[in-house]
This record gives structure tokens, C-alpha cells and sequence, in this order.
């Protein structure tokens, strides 16, 4: 018989953790995204996940444990479908166009991030605050470093709100105006909606506010 060697035998175990760490994940994400936090107990996780009872503890340490890994790994996504349009945009004069084309990219690639958020910020709940100190403020910082000025949170809510709702209620663009919101065309279409808007938003003020990519380290 082939001899398996000390490392491939440390290895199997470690791909196995994985693999259960990673079912876990993907279960909550849509559990919390559909029921929140308090609509999805450890015993529904596991048993989504299908892992043995315990194994979410094991891992995670508890259930909140598990919902801030979730909205890590979702905060990491958003963050990097933003950095890739961002990258992409470098060569383009028109920041703010770069800018709300990174949010609806963001939005439609990852729409369990705003779902989760929206549900615990309705709650309240210190879940909320922990990915408000730990992923918000990074966003916001992003768009910030990427217009070049200060974002106010009129500003904000403005921009998130049209780059993100109609990930949330899909439905309503599909039965109302038969449109595809995951679509190339639609994202096109909402991202110029958008860039217009905040162009016309901006231009009323005194400081410069479309500042080249390139420009910027």
C-alpha cells in the first residue's frame, strides 16, 4: 500500500475544517439575509449548513460569531468589487460616474450585505454597530478618498439608496417595468441615472468635485 504522508495526513483534516467553516458561511449568509440574526437559530444554521450539531461553536464560538464573520467576508466582497472599478476607472476623467458604477457593481454582486444591514439597523442591535464601525466608515473613507471631497451623509444615503434598493426589492422593477435589475443594460442605465444626479447634486458647489482618478495616488 502507497505510505500518506505526515503533511497530506495534517492537510485532509484542514480542508475538511474548511469546507464546514465555509458551508456555515454560506448558509447564514442566507439566513441572515432573508430572517436576520433572531430569525435563525444555531440549530437551523447547522442544520442548513448540514454539519454535525456543535460544529458552529466549534468553529465560530457562537452564532454572533458566525453573523461577524458573514458580514466580513460580505464587507470584503463589497470592498473589492469597489476597488475593481475603481482600478478599472483609472484611465477616465469622470469620477463620479467610476464612483456609482463601484456601488451598483458592489450592490448587485453582494445585495446580502445591505440586506443584513438593513434588517440589524432596524433592530437596533450592537451587530449593527459593529459592522457600522468596522465596514461603514471604511466605505465611507473609500468614497471619500475616491471624489476627493467630503461625503455628507445626505450625500450617502442618497448615493446608497439608488445604487442599492432595487437589489433588495428586485421584484418591483421586474413586475412593475419588466426590467432586469441583475442585467448589464439596467446597471449602465442606473449608473449614468445616478452619476447624473449627483453631478447636477455637486456642481451647485463652490469646491471642484470631479477630481481625475489618475490624478490621485
Amino acid at each position: 500500500m502507497p505510505t500518506v504522508s505526515p503533511r497530506r495526513r495534517r492537510r485532509a483534516p484542514q480542508r475538511r475544517a474548511e469546507a464546514t467553516k465555509t458551508r456555515l458561511l454560506d448558509a447564514a449568509t442566507k439566513a441572515f439575509a432573508r430572517s436576520g440574526f433572531e430569525g435563525a437559530s444555531t440549530l437551523a444554521l447547522e442544520r442548513a449548513a448540514k454539519v454535525e450539531r456543535g460544529l458552529l461553536v466549534y468553529h465560530f464560538r457562537s452564532r454572533k460569531g458566525l453573523w461577524r464573520a458573514v458580514i466580513d467576508r460580505l464587507a470584503d466582497r463589497v470592498g473589492q468589487s469597489m476597488q475593481r472599478i475603481f482600478s478599472a476607472a483609472g484611465r477616465k476623467d469622470d469620477t463620479v460616474n467610476a464612483v456609482v458604477r463601484a456601488l451598483v457593481v458592489a450592490n448587485a454582486e453582494t445585495p446580502e450585505f445591505m440586506r443584513i444591514m438593513v434588517i440589524e439597523s432596524r433592530r437596533g442591535s450592537a451587530l449593527a454597530d459593529y459592522a457600522i464601525e468596522h465596514h461603514i466608515r471604511r466605505f465611507v473613507a473609500a468614497l471619500e478618498g475616491a471624489l476627493g471631497h467630503a461625503v455628507s451623509v445626505h450625500d450617502y444615503y442618497i448615493l446608497m439608496g439608488a445604487c442599492s434598493f432595487f437589489f433588495l426589492s428586485p421584484r418591483e422593477a421586474q413586475r412593475v417595468w419588466s426590467a432586469d435589475p441583475t442585467s448589464e443594460r439596467f446597471l449602465s442605465q442606473q449608473t449614468e441615472a445616478v452619476a447624473e444626479l449627483m453631478r447636477t447634486r455637486w456642481s451647485a458647489r463652490k469646491e471642484p468635485i470631479v477630481v481625475p482618478l489618475r490624478a490621485r495616488a
